[in-house]
Parts: structure tokens; sequence; C-alpha cells
């Protein structure tokens, strides 16, 4: 939320400053669109670029459990035990 903020804050200072500078070359809205369009693809091939953020790395030890998918290849009758058993106190291994 506070990047989203931020860049809402910053797009609402830069037009104002953005269309000042191009005032100030005499410059009219014609380029304020040319420039901001090439500020938009600039920032579009900068975002392409990242690494994706709903993409959850798997371990090794992960790979046998369920996420899902269709596990044809298991048993049908394979169950799991909701409750664990903690080890004994007197196990020492």
């Amino acid at each position: 939320m506070a990047r989203l903020s931020l860049a809402a804050n910053a797009g609402d200072l830069a037009v104002p400053v953005l269309l000042a500078g191009l005032a100030w070359f005499g410059l009219g809205w014609r380029a304020a669109f040319t420039t901001a369009g090439a500020l938009a693809t600039i920032l579009a091939f900068a975002h392409a670029c990242e690494r994706r953020l709903d993409v959850v790395p798997t371990l090794a030890a992960d790979d046998d459990e369920d996420h899902g998918q269709d596990s044809s290849h298991e048993s049908p009758t394979k169950t799991t035990s909701a409750v664990s058993t903690p080890k004994a106190a007197t196990d020492t291994s």
C-alpha cells in the first residue's frame, strides 16, 4: 500500500512539474502527451523486467504434498491422520 500511495503522490506532483517545464520552453500539450507516453513506455519495460510476485518458490520437501492438483498416481485409499503423535520423551534418536 505504501508503494501505491507513493506512486500516486509522485504522479500528482509530476504532472504540474511536466506542464510547467514544457510551458517554460514554449512547448504545448502535444509535447506533454509525447513526453508522458515515452515515460509510460519506459515504466512498462521496467515493470516487465521485474520478477513475478505471484510465484511461490517450492522446496524439495514440498514435493510430496498435494496442492489441489489431480494426483492419479496415488492410491485412492490413502488417508492422513489429523492428529500428529509427539515423540516419546525417552526416544533419544
